[in-house]
């Protein structure tokens, strides 16, 4: 049984939940151009969202509270067939405290294997071509769920 609550969110898209909405919000505030999952023809995965911006990268949302829960979706990505750089991201924006918070896992493929370290928001700005100091985008993420508490399950 799950427990995703569909959500409408940003531009009127009916998301499969609130966490998936609230990443949408996310990526708007942030101006980072989306599209919710993209039909891309990989193999058993179709990713939650596509990122356009900068050098574009595709990302998957899972409801996790530790990067550690993140660890098991590796296979199915990596698998997928996909050739472009994931951002795996979990049910908050950083699962991971200290000087650099760890935003969630960054895989690409390399060669014949795959990569994956953890994200961190020099990365993020790497991938999107945007710099955000990360007390920034922890604002915005903290402003993006407040417009979908008060938004409702439309």
């Amino acid at each position: 049984m799950s427990d995703a609550v569909p959500t409408i969110g940003p531009a009127g898209v009916r998301f499969r939940s609130r966490l998936e909405a609230r990443w949408a919000e996310f990526f708007t505030r942030m101006r980072w151009p989306w599209t919710y999952e993209p039909e891309l023809g990989l193999d058993r995965w179709i990713p939650d969202f596509a990122l356009s911006c900068g050098t574009g990268m595709l990302v998957e949302v899972k409801p996790a509270v530790t990067m550690m829960q993140l660890l098991p979706h590796y296979a199915r990505i990596q698998h997928s067939g996909a050739a472009a750089p994931v951002w795996l991201v979990g049910a908050a924006l950083a699962l991971r405290a200290g000087t650099d918070p760890a935003l969630g896992w960054f895989g690409f493929p390399a060669g014949d294997a795959w990569q994956w370290r953890e994200m961190t928001a020099a990365n993020v700005g790497a991938q999107t071509g945007t710099a955000w100091a990360f007390k920034t985008m922890q604002a915005v993420w903290i402003a993006a769920g407040n417009d979908l508490q008060w938004r409702g399950n439309q």
